[in-house]
């Protein structure tokens, strides 16, 4: 049970790159909203198909790539991704106080985000007029606010 990672790099004068695989046993996401339905029960996870049974050992989850050379010979740099994923059913469960927490957690995160971003873009724009400054002569003091005489 748990997590499995696979990674392997081939020489460089080999067809394949590298390979890696991701597998994930078992995937849920259980409810904890207190005034939810489905309180504690399983918000996402895995719904199997009537009448079927899960192969024993198998992945809820499971993400294979390949990176691939074309022209091993001519570019070796050059590589290309074969991607494959797969997923086994899932079943989502939701109730209108779950909808509601996630949609007000998703425009609070929204928020956060974009506040973050305006302060990193106006950090951006203070540290080039200072180079713009400097570049134009203006010496500022790098020494944390002490006067000069």
């Amino acid at each position: 049970t748990g997590i499995h990672l696979v990674f392997n790099v081939y020489p460089p004068d080999s067809r394949v790159a590298s390979y890696y695989a991701v597998s994930v046993d078992d995937i849920a996401l259980v409810d904890r909203v207190a005034s939810s339905e489905f309180f504690a029960k399983p918000l996402l996870g895995y719904e199997p198909p009537k009448k079927s049974l899960r192969e024993s050992g198998s992945s809820m989850l499971v993400v294979r790539s390949s990176n691939v050379r074309p022209d091993a010979k001519r570019a070796p740099d050059r590589q290309e991704a074969r991607v494959s994923i797969r997923v086994l059913p899932l079943r989502l469960r939701l109730d209108q106080d779950t909808l509601e927490f996630a949609l007000a957690f998703s425009q609070d995160a929204s928020k956060i985000a974009k506040a973050a971003a305006a302060a990193a873009a106006a950090d951006r724009e203070r540290r080039a007029a200072a180079r713009a400054r400097d570049r134009k002569g203006n010496v500022y003091n790098h020494g944390g606010g002490g006067r000069e005489n």
